[in-house]
């Protein structure tokens, strides 16, 4: 049987087990000491798979891909425990608050979501984007919540009352991931118009714009003191930026795929 390719991958908080998904629409946690396959999560069906993430404290997953439904997986025996349905097109990404209370989603419906984690009680609609949004993130102190989207923008919202707090312009295409900073004071966005943007994101301003891909920017990913970030992109480049200065410090050349998770911050 031919191999299916990992085309994302997460580690838990802890950092003792590993979640990768594959182009077959399964999911695996593995344990990264022996490399053996703990689970294997195989109700999504559609082989257009398009996240995973991890609850703050290890014990659950999050899936979601072609459709419109988000599952929750409970690490420990593998078992499905929800699935949450309320987007009216497929969903394509989803996160923990770092509190562990809420899960964000965004759809290509237009629309980010929040849900109650511990029932999938849907919390919040937030509208205001006027094509799919692409990718979510939360504030560290839970608080607000990023979206990128096909508009070309980026927004922030209140996690809590669910209003629009900013909307950053600037990009020229789509923006494909949205990344706030370990100590949030920044945020950082990757577009198909070829660069990555910081933004100050207690204010919204323009920082620095970083240039030195020739495609598409597709992920990014801080460093855990937050000076530095990687981004990949369709270039077939990983490239490491100096925040401060804006200074490209090094480009890993001859890759290919390149997909960058966030790894999930044990608050």
């Amino acid at each position: 049987r031919q191999r299916q390719m990992c085309i994302r991958d997460r580690w838990s908080p802890q950092g003792d087990q590993l979640a990768s998904s594959s182009d077959d629409g399964s999911v695996q946690i593995w344990n990264p000491e022996d490399a053996s396959l703990l689970h294997r999560y195989e109700e999504h069906y559609f082989q257009n798979f398009r996240c995973v993430s991890w609850s703050p404290d290890g014990s659950q997953v999050v899936t979601c891909l072609g459709d419109n439904r988000m599952r929750i997986w409970n690490t420990a025996d593998g078992k499905l425990l929800h699935t949450f349905e309320s987007h009216e097109d497929d969903v394509s990404d989803a996160g923990w608050s770092p509190d562990g209370l809420k899960i964000a989603s965004s759809s290509d419906d237009h629309t980010i979501r929040i849900w109650n984690a511990a029932d999938g009680q849907l919390l919040k609609t937030l509208r205001g984007h006027s094509e799919a949004v692409m990718q979510v993130s939360w504030s560290p102190d839970s608080s607000q919540l990023a979206s990128s989207s096909k508009d070309d923008t980026v927004r922030i919202w209140d996690a809590q009352d669910g209003h629009l707090v900013q909307t950053l312009s600037g990009h020229r295409h789509e923006v494909n991931s949205i990344s706030w900073s370990p100590d949030g004071r920044w945020l950082a966005s990757a577009s198909n118009d070829d660069t990555l943007r910081i933004w100050d994101a207690s204010n919204g301003q323009l920082l620095r714009i970083l240039k030195g891909h020739n495609q598409d920017v597709r992920s990014i990913s801080w460093s855990p003191d937050s000076r530095r970030i990687v981004s990949g992109s369709n270039d077939n480049t990983v490239r490491i930026w100096e925040i401060e200065s804006g200074q490209l410090l090094h480009t890993l050349e001859g890759l290919s795929l390149i997909h960058i998770s966030e790894p999930t911050r044990p608050y």
